[in-house]
């Protein structure tokens, strides 16, 4: 597949496309030599990836049905274009983080972590206020949402996008700096495994704290020069 071979050669960089390639949720557009154009029927993301610009332009403009409302793109100078030609006002710099041990990483094992219910969502819902109430949903219903108990009292939770990434990583103020949230991302990368999925994460270029906790679990993180674009 010609997409896989494209994608292959940077793979660190385009770990989000081959998530979506990997569990049969894209429908891919364009792809060849020079790149990768596909959008995620989860998620509904739009993910492009070539290093000419103006043929990322051209295949942005030739998909004219096209609401591009959630768009992942691998390159600066496309993202800079994208985001101006279809006024989205939000963007988030990324790198990306990837865990590629054969087994999950070990962690203390002081939380009871439990799939979200109905109980938990409620209180998800309270302390998170970065996707909507759907999304949540969605995520809940795919069995990718997690809440941690720490004697018998809630101390965070994580999940995974509709597209593929560990994330939504958050720990009440009252318990951070127990290493609560390293529990509950060790946690997240062996279920990512068991079902077969690439444990995954994008972390904004500015959160240290996050990139911090990347590298004590032994995730390999893609270069400060490569980095994606979220733009929505």
């Amino acid at each position: 597949m010609k997409a896989l071979e494209y994608l292959q050669q940077k793979e660190l960089l385009h770990i989000g496309m081959l998530q979506v390639l990997l569990r049969g949720t894209a429908e891919v557009y364009q792809e060849g030599e020079n790149g990768v154009f596909l959008r995620d029927t989860v998620s509904g993301a739009w993910m492009l990836s070539t290093e000419d610009v103006q043929t990322g332009i051209r295949w942005l403009r030739e998909k004219t049905d096209a609401e591009y409302r959630l768009m992942q793109l691998c390159q600066r100078e496309i993202a800079d274009f994208a985001q101006k030609e279809y006024e989205l006002t939000t963007r988030l710099e990324c790198r990306q983080a990837v865990y590629r041990g054969a087994e999950p990483p070990s962690y203390a094992g002081r939380l009871a972590i439990c799939e979200a219910g109905e109980p938990e969502l409620k209180k998800i819902r309270a302390n998170y206020d970065k996707l909507s109430d759907e999304e949540l949903k969605e995520i809940q219903k795919a069995g990718n949402l997690f809440a941690g108990y720490f004697e018998n009292q809630f101390v965070g939770f994580i999940g995974s996008h509709l597209e593929g990434s560990m994330g939504l990583l958050e720990i009440l103020p009252e318990y951070r700096r127990q290493s609560f949230g390293e529990e509950l991302e060790a946690f997240m990368i062996g279920h990512m495994m068991r079902k077969g999925l690439i444990p995954f994460g994008q972390i904004e270029i500015w959160n240290e704290k996050s990139l911090g906790l990347q590298k004590k679990l032994r995730m390999e993180l893609s270069d400060e020069s490569d980095l994606v674009y979220w733009i929505f």
